[in-house]
């Protein structure tokens, strides 16, 4: 475990920065990096496979060499598979403004803390400037953010908790990044209560449902917009604007709401019909941005509005 565990530090350490240094090794090479988009995507198996994006403008140079993970394996450039030689692969360039694709596997990405319990991090560093930096996990399927005592679960907050009915998706967005970052998320394997619902929720007719409830929000939302604003000056709790919230969001503190401000989350997953994994995304979003407050019942939360919100 303690030589996984360093395996997968090291990794995490190297596996971002080592293209910006490929770049800039060369002392006659102009470039400027107007974006960097990274997408890691874990395995129960605790392997990685990361995609890379990047978006040139201004380049001199017709290639440069990428050094790899020492573990890396099944690697692509521009989709095709790249010939690795001495732990490194020649990147293509030849072109003022390109768009590179790298991608590539890697084992032991992930710590094990436990029997379900698992830990993913990274740290992010970039020697050329960055003037967009998009950043996604993508947590193994039938997974959820696991609630730890011994840390936030997710580190630092991101721009966005979402899925796609089977992954749940973590990401970050952010212009002209300060580097080097620490990023982090705790995940569990425990089983879901419902899993089929996720396969449920491609369909077409849960779509349209879904829409059609949000399109009701906004209504009831913008028809109600004064009473609320009023209504936050006249209480104690933190007022939050509706600018603050996904959908999701308000559609949780609506009901939450609805029930005096404070519900149990299995009650909350059971009357939405939603997955636990989704609502354990949302609620971690939500307790990141101290809207809300989780305690422990049993094997249960209990959930307790922290801030007035306008919805």
């Amino acid at each position: 475990m303690v030589q996984n565990y360093r395996k997968t530090l090291k990794n995490s350490i190297v596996l971002a920065w080592l293209i910006a240094a490929a770049i800039v090794a060369q002392s006659a090479y102009s470039a400027t990096l107007e974006s960097v988009s990274i997408k890691d995507t874990l395995s129960l198996d605790h392997s990685l496979e990361e995609t890379i994006f990047l978006s040139l403008s201004d380049n001199t140079q017709n290639s440069f060499l990428l050094t790899l993970p020492s573990e890396a394996h099944n690697v692509l450039v521009a989709g095709k598979p790249a010939i690795v030689s001495q732990g490194s692969v020649d990147v293509p360039l030849a072109c003022a403004a390109c768009k590179v694709n790298i991608s590539y596997q890697l084992p032991n990405a992930v710590i094990n803390k436990g029997e379900t319990q698992n830990l993913y991090q990274r740290t992010l560093d970039l020697p050329l400037q960055a003037k967009l930096l998009s950043y996604e996990v993508w947590l193994p399927e039938g997974t959820s953010v696991q609630d730890q005592a011994e840390g936030p679960a997710i580190v630092p907050l991101p721009s966005v908790v979402k899925t796609d009915g089977k992954h749940i998706i973590i990401a970050w967005t952010e212009a002209n990044p300060a580097l080097p970052k620490n990023y982090l998320v705790r995940f569990s394997e425990e089983p879901l209560e419902n899993p089929e619902l996720l396969n449920e929720l491609t369909e077409w007719p849960i779509w349209a449902l879904v829409i059609t409830f949000l399109i009701i929000g906004i209504a009831i939302g913008i028809t109600w917009h004064a009473h609320y604003h009023k209504r936050h000056r006249e209480t104690e709790l933190p007022y939050v604007p509706a600018s603050l919230l996904s959908p999701d969001e308000k559609i949780i503190l609506a009901l939450i709401k609805k029930n005096s401000g404070k519900m149990a989350q299995k009650e909350i997953g059971k009357q939405l019909n939603w997955s636990k994994s989704k609502v354990s995304a949302i609620m971690t979003a939500l307790e990141h941005k101290q809207i809300v407050k989780r305690e422990k019942s049993g094997r249960n939360y209990s959930v307790t509005l922290q801030k007035e919100v306008e919805l």
